[in-house]
């Protein structure tokens, strides 16, 4: 198998860096039926995605599921 083909300035690569952007800490029994009381820690993500060649870049925050923060 060949590896990834060498970038140029036609190519459309981009790099992406994940930020954690924090996490929500909450019962078990929030998120799994029948699950014991003991914290659980949610991940929250974004990332960054640059376009070296344009110039550009765009941050895209995953966020948390609505359905978690209206159990609370």
């Amino acid at each position: 198998m060949s590896g990834l083909p060498s970038a140029s300035s036609s190519s459309a690569w981009v790099d992406v860096t994940i930020v954690s952007a924090g996490a929500l800490n909450m019962p078990g029994h929030y998120i799994l039926k029948d699950a014991p009381e003991d914290l659980i820690t949610i991940p929250d993500y974004a990332f960054l995605i640059e376009h070296k060649t344009l110039g550009k870049k765009v941050f895209f925050d995953v966020g948390m599921a609505k359905v978690l923060l209206l159990r609370t």
